[in-house]
């Protein structure tokens, strides 16, 4: 037996009755984006929902006397980045995908430090309006750490060699 759309009232009422017909669907808007045929396609609905799920993408860089620097940027399914505010998980650790570590320094450079959960290691932070958090780096000798990123549930992690 099938399923449809059953008592629902969707944009503005223009599904009502709960009959979804393609006169309704033609008139019916996702993001702007006019479903002119009736008919929607993964192309259509991923053009729609493209912003709606972000993605991370982290680098890291070695910087002069045991320091670095690692950035998280929001980006959307396309990789554009996502000039919004997110609020984003930040961990360093001597292993990739692992627990944190404390290092020397691991402190917020870009965006706002929401919630320290451990000191030199763990954060929350709320991105800038172009989706971007940098963090400080500094290790006591020369090493490779990770860095991890979440959001949504979903960790993203990046390595780096500091070095003196």
């Amino acid at each position: 037996m099938g399923r449809g759309i059953v008592g629902a009232q969707v944009t503005s009422g223009r599904i009502v009755d709960g009959a979804v017909v393609e006169a309704k669907l033609g008139a019916l808007a996702v993001t702007g984006t006019k479903l002119a045929d009736g008919i929607v396609t993964s192309a259509k609905l991923g053009a729609a929902m493209q912003d709606c799920i972000p993605a991370l993408m982290v680098t890291a860089s070695d910087l002069t006397g045991n320091a670095g620097s690692a950035s998280v940027q929001a980006r959307d399914a396309a990789g554009d980045d996502l000039a919004k505010q997110f609020l984003v998980r930040v961990w360093i650790a001597d292993a990739a995908l692992s627990e944190p570590d404390a290092q020397t320094d691991f402190s917020v450079y870009v965006g706002e430090e929401m919630r320290e959960l451990e000191a030199n290691a763990d954060y929350e932070v709320i991105s800038n309006a172009s989706g971007l958090v940098t963090m400080n780096i500094a290790v006591s000798a020369p090493k490779t750490v990770h860095v991890m990123a979440e959001i949504d549930g979903r960790i993203y992690t990046k390595s780096v060699a500091i070095t003196n």
